[in-house]
C-alpha cells in the first residue's frame, strides 16, 4: 500500500554544501545555512526555502523532494528548473533563465538521503550536463535540523 498521508510543516534549519568541479577550472565550494519548511507529502520528504544573494540565486524558491531512490530539485522565480537525481540514470530538464533557455543533464552517481522527522542528510554526487556537453562534478550535502522538539509524540 502507498503511503499517501500528508502531514503538517515544521520549520528546520539547513546547512547545505556543494562542491563543483569543472574542466579547467578550480574546484568551487560553497555553503550556507538557512532556514526552511520539512514536511511529507505522498509518502515522500519535501524541504521548501528561499535561495539568497550568497547562492546567486536570489529570488528564487527551492524545493527539494527527496523519494526512496530519487531526488527531486525545483526552483521557481526568476530561475525555473527541475532536476531528478536517480543513481545511474540521466535525465534531462530545461533551465529556464532571464539570459535564455537550454538543457541540463544529470547522471547521478550518488543519492541517498536518511531524512525523518527530526531531519537528517540528503546527499547527492553527480555529473551535471549543459546542451549534452559535460560541464561539472557536484556533490551536494544537505544537512536538515528541526527548529523544535516535536511535543507528546508529535511526528511530520
Amino acid at each position: 500500500m502507498t503511503e499517501s498521508i500528508d502531514l503538517r510543516p515544521v520549520p528546520v534549519i539547513l546547512t547545505v554544501r556543494s562542491v563543483q568541479s569543472a574542466p579547467e577550472e578550480e574546484e568551487e565550494t560553497v555553503e550556507f545555512v538557512t532556514d526552511g519548511i520539512l514536511y511529507r507529502e505522498n509518502g515522500a520528504f519535501v524541504l521548501d526555502y528561499e535561495e539568497s544573494e550568497l547562492t546567486g540565486l536570489e529570488g528564487v524558491h527551492t524545493r527539494v523532494t527527496a523519494e526512496k531512490n530519487r531526488v527531486f530539485l525545483d526552483r521557481s522565480g526568476s530561475l525555473q528548473s527541475h532536476m531528478i537525481f536517480e543513481k545511474n540514470r540521466r535525465h534531462l530538464s530545461l533551465y529556464e533563465m532571464p539570459g535564455g533557455v537550454f538543457t541540463v543533464g544529470t547522471v547521478a552517481t550518488g543519492v541517498s538521503h536518511d531524512l525523518g522527522e527530526q531531519g537528517g542528510h540528503i546527499s547527492l554526487d553527480y555529473r551535471l550536463e549543459i546542451d549534452n556537453a559535460f560541464a561539472s562534478r557536484n556533490i551536494v550535502e544537505l544537512t536538515v535540523t528541526r527548529m523544535n522538539q516535536p511535543k507528546g509524540g508529535e511526528q511530520i
